[in-house]
């Protein structure tokens, strides 16, 4: 049989409300002592400074990635400007090439200062110092040979210069003018 050992057990006397009594006192266990939780922080400790280092990495290689994106949206917003300056370019091109109007007319200023206003409209000037300017129409509504003289000449002899000049349409519009005028 195994032995079982007497150690003394150490007593406590409590007071109560009912009088003294003498308790059994209890050793505080390994885990209520100051020297175990002073042991607890200071691996908490050394695990936090080792958190702290691998976090800073952390941040290091998130900022290098972020770098990486935020270089690549500005590489793209930047071919996606180039593109569309190429294209407007382009049209600009096409344009002054259909109307003979100059490139850089066509352009406009360069921005809304006053100063580059004003140096547009001096180039707009020069260039239609080069070019004829062209006709202002009259006022409202153009009406050709307005206030001239009709011609005395008949339906049947406009008809005729109609066939003559190979102008079917006017011919058949004046025929069935005097269809009507009967």
């Amino acid at each position: 049989m195994p032995e079982i050992e007497n150690k003394p057990v150490e007593t406590e006397t409590v007071e109560t409300p009912k009088g003294t009594v003498e308790t059994e006192a209890k050793k505080p266990e390994s885990t209520e002592t100051v020297e175990h939780w002073k042991a607890i922080a200071r691996e908490q400790e050394k695990r936090a400074k080792a958190n702290v280092a691998a976090a800073k990495r952390l941040a290091e290689i998130e900022e290098a990635n972020k770098t990486a994106e935020e270089k690549a949206a500005e590489r793209i917003a930047a071919a996606e400007q180039r593109a569309q300056e190429l294209e407007l370019k382009a049209t600009r091109g096409e344009i002054s090439g259909a109307t003979g109007v100059p490139v850089e007319i066509l352009a406009g200023p360069e921005d809304a200062t006053a100063e580059a206003i004003q140096a547009y409209a001096e180039k707009l000037v020069e260039w239609r110092g080069n070019t004829a300017a062209p006709e202002r129409p009259p006022f409202g509504v153009h009406v050709p040979n307005e206030g001239k003289t009709p011609p005395n000449v008949s339906l049947d002899e406009q008809i005729a210069a109609a066939s003559k000049a190979g102008n079917h349409a006017l011919a058949i519009h004046l025929k069935r003018q005097k269809a009507h005028s009967r």
